[in-house]
């Protein structure tokens, strides 16, 4: 038996570390595992704690807790708190790896012991037996023999007076198993009979039967002097003079008798062949007490074995103990055991610290660290040895840690909002890339992902917008500076034009909405006004440019600087796509993401799929968010209709442009993934609407599906020379009316059906304004006296005298001949009310 493992009971095995080999037994009582001197167990292995874990053992085995340790306890590979040891488990504490080993799991269990029929002891005997004088009262209970020499009458199983039943043998005279009571004949009660007067061997002195000693002597007929009845059956050998009894001490072997005593009588060999010698073994078993019977042959082998392993196990245990102090080595001093226990609680604390940034598994779902969490590890570390390098090196770490949380977190929350501008999240980010960098290092995988993942994305936000912003705020100022120039009611017209170009391309560009809804009724005054009004619907795009003061004032009143915000997610071009989040939108024309499972109907066109799974999503939230989840799910129910409706091969162009329409304002309102499908869709049925309206006489109509192709990218020059042909039309119907009321009504109509840029448009505008018309190529003279006669034919060669004075009166008809004479002496000057380059 191996003395290291305590008599077979459970066992730690070292199986790799610098202790590798030795066995620790387990029993009754707490054991204590660390490196420190006052463990049960002790391990040469300073990545153990003083204190690593304990075992407890229980009514069901023993369970491993650990105690705190710095690195923690692993059994099978899992690190653990608490564990109930089972037999072949592995423990690793540091770099110490041990087996727990439980002999008893491969014993098979062993089978009970039959025990022998007890036998019922008979009635007690309150005086000395028969036969045997001066017996003391409660000794050996009668043989057999002598209970034939006479029983109390009334026996159980007894006649008075006889013998037992049955016990009578071949040649047994007649009646000598039921002999009646009283004396025999002739023989007066009490009287003795003479010596040997009996039958052989039935009885002897003080016999209880009256008159038994006057029986005449001799044997029976049949019996021989000094010999038993025949068919006693007694084994050879075993004769017994005239008067014996059977040995009244303790039984000894028997011949053919077996040496289990503990055998059922009624499975003896002899049983038939020798009545007698059955009924003492029966009456010996009877007399045997409780602890006889334990105290025979195999009871005495077995306290023997009982003995000599509690001898071994307690020589073992002493062993152990003076193994163990002479191990500890010396006693260590109390200050050197104070500092290392500190140094211990220091280094778990950092432990635990660490544990925050280092472990996947304290990190939340899209990898964020609780640098909180962290940091309140360090300032109790702080405070149980201030100032220490180890504590100082964490700190640093901790605290650059969570300035960049902070920071990303400040632009999570604000860059998606209306009331905060870019340039806030811009500043407030400005460092963060470089402590990243700083802590990379130091903090997991996913972690360091993440962070980096959420910097790029605001990064590529914040330039998108910045671009975009400053695009749209030229274009604002220029119209602002016109409009410092020319203050008149066509300039304003004008200005409405260029903002409509502007909403052209930012459809969500509300602040555009409201300068141009502001100049429309000096421009168009009266009902035209009213018809020019275009009213902002959808979700107000976050370009700064594009924000309204109303809008600032009202997010920053309902933000909530508390909430946890979610994670950003860039517009498509402008930054790599954040994880799947239920977070808010942070492009630059204020997209919004889609939680993964509405997104993943969303992506494969099953809108109104995601619109329910949206809706069911918004009834489980509350507030903002539940409110952003119904804005979506509305998008959603807008982008089903817009498929819906859209096919590809229809001709009505009209139908085909309101669901292409339809489906990029809606899906600029979700992720986009649509949008570039929905934008080429509607620039080629703008096209075609524009041709078609403009064929159907509806120039006005034919002017707008104009703008959109444009927006969308379509070449439309075919369309823009039938717009310009049908201007230059109805300018000169309007021209030919001259101050007539109808005049301006047709000059206005051809502001609206060309853009700025083209000549028809300046010409109109200038008849509107009263500004002097454009510059013309050819010289002219003035006109020395009125012409009388109409010019009806155009001039074919140049007027050659000079105009000496002006015209008294306006030419009413065409002149029908040439002005011979050039004018020289008169000058124009020309107003360019259109600020366009082209």
């Amino acid at each position: 038996m191996d003395p290291n493992t305590a008599g077979g009971g459970p066992f730690l095995e070292i199986v790799e570390g610098n202790d590798a080999g030795k066995k620790y037994p387990l029993g009754g009582n707490p054991v204590v595992v660390g490196r420190g001197a006052n463990c049960t167990f002790i391990l040469a292995d300073l990545s153990v704690s003083r204190k690593h874990f304990d075992i407890i053992p229980s009514k069901d085995g023993y369970m491993l807790r650990d105690m705190g340790s710095g690195n923690g306890t692993k059994v099978n590979g899992a690190k653990v708190k608490e564990h109930f040891l089972t037999d072949g488990d592995m423990i690793v504490s540091g770099k110490t790896k041990m087996k727990y080993s439980d002999p008893r799991a491969h014993m098979a269990p062993g089978a009970p012991m039959q025990q022998p029929p007890q036998q019922q002891p008979g009635p007690p005997q309150s005086g000395p037996g028969p036969g045997r004088p001066g017996m003391p009262p409660g000794g050996r209970k009668p043989t057999m023999y002598q209970q034939w020499g006479g029983g109390p009458p009334g026996a159980p199983g007894m006649p008075p007076g006889g013998m037992p039943p049955g016990m009578g043998g071949p040649g047994m005279p007649p009646g000598m198993g039921q002999m009646p009571p009283g004396p025999p004949p002739g023989m007066q009660p009490g009287q003795r009979g003479q010596t040997g007067g009996r039958p052989m061997g039935m009885g002897g002195p003080g016999m209880q039967h009256p008159g038994m000693g006057s029986m005449p002597p001799g044997p029976p007929p049949g019996m021989q002097p000094g010999g038993m009845p025949p068919g006693m059956g007694m084994p050879p050998g075993m004769g017994m003079p005239p008067g014996s009894r059977p040995p009244m001490g303790p039984p000894g072997r028997i011949p053919g008798m077996p040496d289990d005593r503990t055998a059922n009588v009624n499975a003896l060999p002899y049983q038939q062949q020798d009545p007698a010698m059955m009924s003492i073994q029966a009456q010996n078993q009877q007399s045997g007490s409780a602890l006889g019977r334990m105290l025979n042959t195999r009871g005495k082998k077995m306290i023997a074995i009982v003995v000599v392993v509690m001898v071994i196990l307690f020589g073992m245990l002493a062993a152990l103990k003076f193994s163990s102090k002479k191990d500890s080595g010396p006693k260590v001093d109390p200050a050197e055991q104070a500092r290392l226990e500190k140094e211990e609680s220091i280094a778990k604390l950092l432990s635990e610290a660490a544990a925050f940034y280092n472990n996947d598994e304290s990190l939340s779902a899209e990898g964020r660290v609780s640098w909180d969490k962290a940091l309140e590890k360090i300032e109790e570390a702080d405070k149980v040895a201030p100032g220490t390098d180890a504590v100082a090196k964490s700190r640093k770490i901790v605290e650059t840690g969570k300035a960049l949380d902070e920071a990303l977190r400040f632009a999570q929350a604000r860059l998606p909002r209306l009331g905060f501008p870019t340039s806030e999240s811009k500043e407030k980010l400005k460092d963060a890339p470089a402590q990243l960098t700083e802590i990379q290092d130091n903090i997991t995988e996913k972690a360091k992902a993440y962070y980096d993942n959420q910097l790029k994305v605001a990064a590529a936000i914040i330039e998108k917008r910045e671009k975009d912003s400053a695009a749209i705020q030229n274009k604002i100022d220029g119209v602002a500076s016109y409009l410092d120039i020319e203050k008149n009611s066509r300039a304003k017209v004008n200005a409405v034009k260029k903002y409509d170009e502007i909403l052209s391309e930012n459809t969500d560009c509300k602040k555009v909405y409201d300068l141009r809804n502001t100049l429309v009724p000096d421009a168009y005054p009266g009902n035209a006004g009213k018809k020019e009004i275009k009213e902002f619907t959808g979700k107000p795009s976050l370009i700064d440019a594009c924000r309204t003061e109303a809008d600032i004032t009202a997010d920053k009143a309902a933000f909530d600087a508390k909430a946890e915000p979610g994670m950003l997610v860039a517009d498509a071009g402008a930054g790599p796509i954040a994880p799947t989040d239920p977070g808010n939108g942070g492009g630059g024309g204020g997209g919004s993401s889609l939680p993964a499972a509405v997104k993943a109907k969303y992506d494969s066109k099953d809108f109104s799929g995601a619109a329910t799974l949206a809706k069911e999503l918004a009834a489980k939230e509350s507030g903002a968010r539940a409110d952003k989840l119904k804005a979506q799910a509305t998008a959603l129910d807008a982008m089903a209709a817009a498929f819906l409706a859209i096919d590809p091969s229809s001709s009505n162009y009209e139908t085909q442009y309101a669901a292409y329409d339809k489906c990029v304002s809606s899906d600029s309102q979700l992720n986009g993934t649509h949008l570039a499908e929905c934008k080429s869709g509607l620039g080629k049925n703008a096209k075609l609407l524009a041709a078609s309206r403009l064929a159907q006489g509806n120039p006005e109509g034919a002017y707008q599906a104009y703008q959109k192709a444009v927006a969308m990218g379509e070449d439309v020059g075919n369309v823009l020379k039938g717009l310009e042909s049908k201007a230059q039309s109805i300018y000169e119907d309007a021209y030919k009316l001259g101050d007539a009321p109808g005049a301006k009504d047709k000059y206005n109509q051809v502001l609206r059906i060309v853009p700025s840029s083209s000549e028809i448009y300046q010409k109109a505008q200038a008849r509107l304004s009263g500004a002097a018309m454009p510059t013309m190529n050819t010289d002219i003279v003035i006109m020395s006296t009125p012409m009388t006669i109409p010019m009806t034919t155009p001039m074919e060669t140049p007027m050659t005298t000079p105009m000496t004075t002006p015209m008294v009166t306006p030419m009413t008809t065409p002149m029908t001949t040439p002005m011979t004479t050039p004018m020289t002496g008169m000058s124009m000057r020309v107003i360019d009310d259109d600020d366009d380059d082209d």
